[in-house]
């Protein structure tokens, strides 16, 4: 797992975001198409969540939070892809 910090300047706040990414989605996606079939619980609580977040920032009544909707929408590709690779 990997941190990239983020620099947001707004107004005179200076806002510093750790973004954790997870680097091992895409060779468990090519493990599973191997054969070495791993295990799909974790994966689809992932997916769940992302999804979750995508609703959440959707459906923000003040205005849509594309800063959490892109994202989130990423990981519920990769995830559900993972979660799909892994039967």
């Amino acid at each position: 797992m990997r941190v990239i910090l983020i620099v947001f300047l707004r107004g005179y706040y200076i806002i510093i975001a750790p973004i954790f990414v997870d680097t091992r989605i895409p060779f468990t996606i090519f493990a599973n198409l191997s054969g070495g079939k791993g295990q799909p619980w974790q994966p689809a609580i992932a997916a769940f969540s992302c999804l979750l977040w995508v609703i959440y920032g959707w459906t923000n009544e003040s205005k849509k939070d594309y800063i959490l909707i892109i994202p989130n929408i990423a990981g519920v590709i990769f995830v559900t892809l993972t979660f799909i690779t892994s039967f």
